[in-house]
């Protein structure tokens, strides 16, 4: 959980930062900028759950990134993030925040249920904005398999290894939503050429 003075702080000066940006995208890179919003994470009182589940008391940021699913933006579709980032024994994480309320309705992500260590799938090109590529309905069984999603209220927070599938609905309401992503990866980590041949 995260403070509410913190993420509208945090919030305030990420719209400052997205003025320099093109308008209306979904997708921000502000990596640059992760120095600035590391406290959220790591001055942060869950801090010591990340260290157990990644196996090291020196965990590093690796990005931050900005999604913002406007009204009626189409659906992400299922992917793994290790597809792209190539990190070995799933010693890397993402942590998702909420800017405001949260659910699969206004474009929350649904994580398909695994175990620590599923494998990196065979991924397609896509044609979706800002998500090159996604899993085939034949290469994995979607609709019949157990899936797990959040109702995040402001200041929650939840987490993802790198391994696991994932997708939203897209925006089905009225209302825009967003919500910024931190990777982050264990000293241990190390890079797996063996998934850029997937």
């Amino acid at each position: 959980f995260i403070s509410n003075s913190d993420l509208k702080i945090a919030f305030n000066e990420i719209n400052k930062l997205i003025l320099d940006f093109k308008p209306n995208q979904k997708y921000y890179d502000l990596s640059e900028f992760i120095d600035d919003f590391s406290p959220l994470i790591l001055n942060a009182p869950f801090l010591y759950k990340l260290n157990n589940l990644l196996h090291s008391d020196n965990l590093s940021l690796e990005s931050l990134e900005l999604h913002i699913q406007y009204p009626g933006s189409e659906a992400i579709p299922p992917h793994q993030d290790n597809f792209y980032h190539n990190i070995d024994d799933n010693l890397g994480l993402k942590i998702l925040i909420p800017f405001e309320k949260l659910s699969f309705n206004n474009g929350g992500l649904i994580f398909i249920d695994v175990k620590q260590g599923f494998p990196v799938l065979k991924h397609s090109p896509s044609s979706v904005e800002s998500f090159s590529s996604y899993i085939s309905s034949e290469m994995f069984d979607f609709d019949n398999c157990p899936k797990t999603t959040y109702f995040y209220e402001e200041g929650d927070i939840s987490y993802h290894f790198l391994n696991t599938p994932h997708f939203s609905q897209g925006n089905q309401t009225s209302h825009g939503s967003a919500f910024i992503v931190f990777r982050m990866h264990s000293p241990l980590s190390v890079k797996n050429t063996y998934f850029e041949k997937i």
